[in-house]
């Protein structure tokens, strides 16, 4: 053990102190702490490359310099300490001090990550097969542009941090993080939107930027899809010398483009925006993280219906007669309290915190498919008013055969 000035001693490597928060109210209990009592603890760490750099106790060290002035000699304890142990116990410290918030989270699985890239650490393997697979520096699943050398997932990080349930699979909130770190790369959500958040309220900011942005990709799809069958159509009614209907195809598919285009748009700005909103809702306590699909359904513009031509009333009514059916299954509360009851089977004292997350998480999957439905019925409700005209109108009330009239 020899003493050392504060000046010369630096935080931990692996912990970025511009992103990782430092806590006002632990510094002005140091602070207090010194004044009664002074400072008799020690610090630990290790000398690296004439460097000397503590392991854990960041808030001690802020606090002792604000106190003492940097120059103030205390005890530095230099242990033998790899990369590896020098980033686990900066997670340790972490957890201990923000535990609970999303931010720190994603800050101590953006450490692994960076520093497995940087070949500091080692992360068990993964096979190149699975879905789910990052290439270090990216978070972004099978983004391989900076090489395929540092292949991981959420298990390999889960299982370095300590972070696995008593089974041995990743902690859900592994997983949250890499989504999140995600968004944030692709410029979806930025780093600002996740501070102060508990991790039950990030998780909703970043489910539901995702959705959003899952759903124009899906619109951006269909109307690719409907261009490029308008356009075949085109061509097959010109080799037919049909030249008005070829006409007729061509506008519908510049028209389709036209509406992807601007889905195109809308994914750069929208669910940005629907994930600034939400964080800042959040932040305020103004909703709780159950709530948040509704914001999101509020921002986004109504459900797309397809302009499908149904030429037997009676398919009509059969599909909609399995999806009602399904959704009153007799047997599907039973499932559902049995997705409870084996929770509520699995729940102790140790796992208190996975218990709750997975009731809630559950619990927001129920809240967003009524929320789903309720929008389903209003597009219905709506489609069904403009084609109160069509003639099909009166043959689907007696299930005759129908055709549309043209356009």
């Amino acid at each position: 053990m020899t003493q050392h000035a504060l000046r010369d001693i630096k935080p931990n490597p692996f912990r970025h102190m511009e992103r990782y928060p430092i806590s006002r109210q632990k510094i002005e209990e140091l602070l207090s702490s010194f004044r009664q009592t002074g400072f008799w603890d020690n610090l630990d760490g290790r000398s690296r490359n004439g460097s000397l750099e503590i392991a854990y106790g960041h808030h001690r060290l802020t606090a002792l310099k604000e106190e003492y002035g940097p120059d103030f000699k205390v005890n530095l304890i230099l242990r033998d300490l790899d990369d590896e142990a020098m980033l686990k116990i900066m997670a340790a410290e972490n957890m201990e001090t923000w535990g609970t918030f999303a931010s720190v989270e994603h800050e101590t699985v953006r450490a692994v990550v960076e520093a497995y890239a940087k070949d500091f650490i080692k992360l068990k393997s993964v096979g190149l097969s699975s879905r789910a697979v990052r290439y270090a520096p990216s978070f972004l699943q099978g983004d391989d542009t900076a090489g395929r050398e540092h292949p991981y997932n959420a298990q390999t990080v889960a299982e370095f941090l300590g972070w696995v349930y008593k089974d041995g699979t990743a902690r859900v909130k592994v997983h949250d993080a890499l989504a999140a770190l995600a968004l944030v790369e692709d410029g979806t959500l930025a780093d600002e939107d996740f501070v102060g958040l508990p991790s039950a309220a990030s998780k909703a900011v970043t489910q539901q930027a995702l959705t959003a942005r899952t759903q124009l990709d899906q619109q951006m799809k269909h109307h690719k899809s409907e261009a490029e069958r308008s356009r075949l159509k085109a061509e097959q009614d010109e080799k037919n010398g049909n030249a008005e209907s070829a006409k007729a195809a061509k506008l519908r598919a510049k028209s389709e483009m036209k509406q992807c285009y601007a889905k195109e748009k809308e994914k750069q700005t929208l669910p940005t925006a629907i994930g600034e909103k939400l964080s800042g809702l959040l932040k305020n306590n103004s909703i709780l993280p159950k709530d948040a699909s509704r914001i999101r359904m509020e921002m986004m513009p109504p459900s797309e219906v397809p302009n499908t031509k149904v030429s037997n009333a009676s398919d009509v009514f059969g599909k909609v007669e399995r999806i009602v059916r399904d959704c009153f299954r007799p047997d599907l509360d039973e499932k559902l309290e049995g997705k409870l009851q084996f929770l509520l089977e699995i729940k102790d004292d140790s796992n208190a915190s996975g218990f709750e997350r997975s009731v809630n998480e559950f619990a927001q999957s129920l809240y967003e498919l009524a929320d789903r439905a309720t929008q389903w019925a209003s597009a219905f409700k709506q489609r069904a008013e403009l084609e109160k005209e069509v003639p099909a109108k009166k043959l689907l009330l007696n299930g005759s055969k129908a055709r549309r009239t043209p356009a």
